[in-house]
């Protein structure tokens, strides 16, 4: 039986939605603790602070990965994204503004993350496990963005707080129309996928500037920056 009524295809993407929530269960990421900082503000400190992030970015790329590849003959929406290229910085000012660069990335995503879990606690079909996920990812997020302002404020003591870009698609994702909202949905997917990579990556390469190690013996390291994402 087709379907080319816009009321069947809203239908149709909701189901698909739901579906592909229900993958993200498949990848059991719990929330990680964030404790205060010690006392200590050494570079075993910051190593692990930046073990953390790390960590933390994985997690949040892991539960996008199975929307990116239900959505991947979607990914004109790519051209989109709101955020752009960065080039590797060459002096400490510019590592500086790498580590802002990177808060600010995951800094757009609160306000996003947020809406996407008050509009699937209001959607037919997505269970408590499935509104589960999402806040896992919404919390997940706020845990990243802490750990970066307190690897900024251990290199670079006193830092400013700066307010964070807002994402272009915000008011679709709010919007009460569905097929928008939808479409705002799998885009959230699309961009945040985008942008755990360019951190993880952008967290790597701070790590090989400050502290040095196994991280820096990556030769593609340098060459991911200029990468396709997908």
């Amino acid at each position: 039986l087709r379907c080319i009524s816009t009321s069947c295809f809203c239908k149709a993407g909701m189901l698909l939605l739901i579906l592909v929530l229900n993958l993200l269960l498949c990848e059991n990421v719990a929330p990680l603790p964030v404790n205060a900082p010690g006392a200590g503000q050494g570079e075993v400190y910051l190593q692990d602070l930046f073990d953390h992030a790390l960590m933390l970015s994985y997690n949040i790329s892991e539960l996008n990965r199975e929307m990116r590849k239900m959505f991947k003959t979607m990914s004109k929406m790519l051209d989109s994204c709101h955020t752009v290229p960065v080039n590797i910085p060459q002096t400490i000012k510019e590592l500086e503004d790498f580590l802002k660069i990177t808060l600010n990335l995951m800094g757009t995503w609160n306000d996003p993350l947020h809406y996407q879990v008050a509009k699937l606690t209001g959607m037919p079909g997505a269970n408590d496990a499935i509104l589960s996920t999402a806040k896992d990812i919404a919390a997940q997020n706020k845990q990243l963005l802490e750990l970066i302002k307190w690897i900024l404020n251990t290199v670079h003591p006193g830092i400013k707080n700066e307010d964070y870009a807002e994402w272009s698609d915000l008011e679709s994702l709010k919007a009460s129309d569905e097929k928008t909202c939808l479409s705002a949905l799998f885009k959230l997917s699309f961009c945040l996928g985008a942008d755990t990579k360019k951190v993880d990556l952008n967290l790597k390469y701070l790590i090989c500037s400050f502290i040095g190690g196994n991280t820096c013996s990556s030769s593609r390291l340098k060459n991911d920056f200029y990468d396709p994402v997908f």
